[in-house]
């Protein structure tokens, strides 16, 4: 089976591939043709079962192959921190987390900040991100976050990237759309909300906050139908174990939705103008003008054959009854007129 040459949703390594929020967006908008772009049929909201209880997100994609094939493409989207950046005694359960406020030791950049692969590909959508990181202050209880999407292998499930096989998860909320949501709407809005919050904090912006600011966003602002699993206790979204709750009344729209406007606006711009993609959508229109005169002239040979065959068939039945005359005729000894001079 052949696969689409798109590293995005394709990656061909048996393990998928991880990817920073900002390079997967950037590899997003570097593709310029704006139609028949992968869409999201569903949103998962999902929560492991034991550990620090992680929460994430599941997506799952409609990739157009053709005109008339798809695939489904299901990605994970999560925030986590590098191992060791916030000593594991400040989330065992019991501890008071209100009551850290000392700066702990963190680096000032993440790891993938100065590796090649997340800085391959050129995007304006997130260069002025990129700049910002840096500079980011770290409050207290705070590290750099890393906000990963995890693609499977060619046309894998997502159990070949479920790096948690033994702590297994559950389905907290799903998320459906009755209009098209793209790779453009995610892309933008995963910039956005690491605009929005680039640090991770154990208190308030780790992987409880992310999961559901993602999601609560699409729901409130492209029109999705949320339909909440009956989990009780700490299998409820935002919940560990029985200590505290993270999750928001309201997501930060305030702040997020501007940023998301501008991004997904910039990115579809990108693609409108774009000279390459102005020449194929020219080449791809007199094609259909093509297809069209083809269609018209092959309508017209069709109606022409049709009326070819009903004049032969008028000429057939028309010789059959002379025909038959005929042979009346001869049967009563009349032999019809005669060619001899008189």
């Amino acid at each position: 089976m052949s696969f689409p040459n798109d590293p995005a949703y394709f990656p061909d390594c048996p393990q998928g591939i991880k990817r920073h929020v900002l390079n997967w967006a950037q590899l997003v908008s570097a593709d310029t043709i704006p139609y028949y772009r992968p869409y999201i049929a569903k949103i998962k909201h999902c929560k492991r079962e034991r550990g620090v209880w992680h929460e994430f997100l599941i997506i799952e994609f409609i990739y157009p192959i053709s005109a008339s094939a798809t695939r489904i493409v299901p990605v994970i989207v999560e925030r986590t921190i590098e191992t060791g950046q916030i000593p594991h005694e400040m989330i065992r359960p019991g501890v008071d987390l209100s009551a850290q406020t000392g700066q702990m030791n963190v680096r000032s950049e993440p790891a993938w900040f100065h590796s090649s692969s997340y800085t391959s590909v050129d995007s304006s959508m997130t260069s002025s991100t990129y700049a910002n990181i840096a500079s980011s202050s770290i409050p207290p209880m705070g590290a750099h976050a890393l906000d990963y999407i995890h693609v499977p292998q060619n046309g894998a499930s997502i159990g070949s990237i479920d790096e948690g096989v033994d702590s297994p998860y559950q389905v907290c909320r799903e998320l459906t759309f009755t209009s098209r949501v793209t790779d453009y709407n995610l892309a933008a809005l995963l910039v956005a909300v690491y605009e929005h919050s680039p640090i991770y904090n154990v208190v308030s912006r780790q992987c409880y906050w992310y999961a559901a600011v993602i999601y609560d966003v699409f729901c409130a602002r492209l029109g999705g139908r949320s339909v909440d699993h009956a989990l009780r206790g700490p299998l409820r979204a935002g919940r560990f174990l029985t200590i505290f709750t993270i999750q928001p009344k309201d997501p930060p729209l305030d702040y997020i939705l501007p940023r998301y406007n501008h991004h997904f606006t910039k990115v579809v711009e990108k693609a409108r103008t774009d000279p390459n993609n102005a020449r194929l959508q020219a080449a791809e229109a007199r094609a259909r003008e093509e297809a069209a005169a083809r269609a018209q002239a092959d309508a017209r040979a069709r109606e022409e054959a049709a009326a070819r065959a009903q004049a032969d068939a008028r000429a057939r039945r028309l010789e059959d009854e002379i025909a038959f005359l005929r042979q009346q005729l001869a049967a009563q000894g009349y032999a019809g007129p005669s060619n001899r001079a008189v």
